[in-house]
């Protein structure tokens, strides 16, 4: 039996990285704003990884496309996600990443996208995870999948019915929803 847990993930890597995307979404954020946004999702990696040291290891990790670039240079740019990676891949997992050309090809347009468009994007995105996951994880093997959180739906739909495999939502929905209401609460960005 195949098993496959899925550990919804916050888009943050650095503090600059904060500072970028709310200029996308033209909101000026103060610098205490963005180090207490960062100090959460820290601490929700730290939790994560602290959890990974009770959880059998993991054959595969599958990475979504935004990290892509992290597979073949070391792991330092992240807010808590580089500690658990190391970890993840010092225990013998092996990285794959989860989209080649659908995202890249896209990327630069999601922020022009129609609704509709977006949502056909995503499904696309999602349904080529699956295939990906579904034709890497072999018989008896565990795989680990670092994607967004907003996935998280979607995912439970696609990979709930699979044949041959465990599918495991890992549960940090109330650090994501104290972060969001954080975010919301500064009028950040979502």
């Amino acid at each position: 039996m195949r098993y496959l847990l899925y550990y919804p993930m916050i888009h943050v890597q650095n503090e600059d990285y904060i500072r970028e995307c709310s200029r996308e979404y033209g909101i000026a954020l103060g610098d205490e704003v963005i180090k207490e946004i960062a100090r959460k999702v820290h601490n929700m990696w730290e939790e994560f990884r602290n959890d990974l040291k009770k959880i059998p290891r993991f054959d595969r990790l599958y990475l979504e496309s935004t990290y892509e670039n992290k597979v073949s240079k070391p792991i330092t740019r992240s807010i808590g996600m580089d500690g658990c990676l190391k970890e993840i891949l010092s225990s013998g997992a092996k990285i794959e990443v989860t989209e080649d050309k659908i995202f890249e090809e896209h990327k630069k347009n999601v922020y022009s996208m129609s609704e509709e468009t977006f949502a056909k994007f995503q499904l696309e995105r999602e349904q080529g995870v699956y295939r990906r996951i579904n034709n890497t994880l072999k018989s008896d093997e565990r795989g680990l999948l670092l994607f967004g959180a907003f996935h998280q739906p979607q995912f439970q739909s696609i990979f709930r019915d699979v044949k041959g495999m465990e599918f495991e939502v890992y549960d940090n929905s109330d650090e994501i929803n104290n972060i969001l209401r954080y975010i919301d609460d500064k009028k950040c960005f979502r």
